[in-house]
């Protein structure tokens, strides 16, 4: 069994003792890999721009807050 567990650096867990666990960090993209990203995702389309600078902004560059906030972007509304 492989559990997965995403948590931000200050969470302080006991898991970090524990011979079966592996930490993998993930580090902030920088502001150019996040652009990419996020052109992979959204286009490249110019107006988009501002967008793209505060969601980099926002979120730090961190990867997994980056596609989570395009996902819920571009949900439509209920």
């Amino acid at each position: 069994m492989l559990l997965l567990a995403t948590y931000r650096p200050e969470h302080q867990h006991a898991w970090a003792r524990k011979s079966y666990y592996t930490q993998l960090r993930i580090d902030p993209l920088s502001p150019e890999t996040a652009q990419e990203l996020l052109d992979a995702h959204l286009g490249d389309d110019a107006s988009l721009q501002s967008l793209k600078r505060v969601l980099v902004l926002r979120t730090e560059g961190n990867p997994f807050f980056l596609e989570e906030s395009v996902e819920h972007s571009s949900k439509p509304e209920p």
